[in-house]
């Protein structure tokens, strides 16, 4: 459950995952420094990226990607076609970067990406229901789950296999083991 990252959709292009966020140029030949949403070796097997302003992504430009390689920690230096000089570079600071679903890393049977867990519907063990998977968020320790609850608050499950028991993705639906103090109350 260690993956995550945001989704977004466009009827002009492949479905996308918002894969991070534009942090500056690294050197004098136009490589980009892209800090990751997830892992940064999810996203070393792009073969074209989407550099938006907007952060549904919609006014994406899409480029086609010639290099990428580790960088700083949480960080992917990203050499693109027809970016030759760190002036056009710098240009992207600040973007949003969509890269195509197909082009990320396949993830092993008991890993997802976030996106994947969006809209999932969340029950207890005992069939309760929690609520909706609204967003995934991090406190540093695990990634927890956002999950919104029927009165619309946001309750906060970690994405642990302490409390995480089944992901049926076909079904939109996970299951967690609900124990005291884990949920805000009424």
């Amino acid at each position: 459950m260690e993956r995550t990252a945001a989704s977004t959709s466009s009827t002009e292009r492949p479905p996308c995952v918002l894969a991070g966020v534009v942090v500056g140029a690294h050197g004098l030949r136009g490589e980009i420094r892209v800090r990751c949403f997830g892992e940064p070796g999810d996203f070393e097997t792009i073969g074209r990226l989407y550099a938006a302003e907007r952060e549904d992504g919609s006014d994406g430009q899409e480029y086609s990607v010639t290099r990428v390689a580790k960088g700083r920690r949480a960080e992917l230096r990203i050499t693109l076609r027809d970016v030759d000089d760190r002036e056009t570079a710098e240009g992207l600071r600040g973007r949003q970067i969509f890269v195509d679903i197909d082009d990320l890393v396949p993830t092993d049977d008991d890993e997802y990406y976030g996106y994947q867990l969006i809209g999932c519907r969340v029950e207890g063990e005992d069939g309760s229901e929690i609520g909706v998977v609204r967003d995934i968020g991090s406190t540093g320790a695990a990634d927890v789950l956002v999950v919104a609850d029927a009165n619309g608050r946001e309750q906060l499950v970690p994405t642990v296999r302490e409390f995480v028991r089944d992901v049926d993705l076909d079904a939109r639906r996970i299951v967690i083991e609900v124990i005291p103090g884990l949920l805000i109350d009424d």
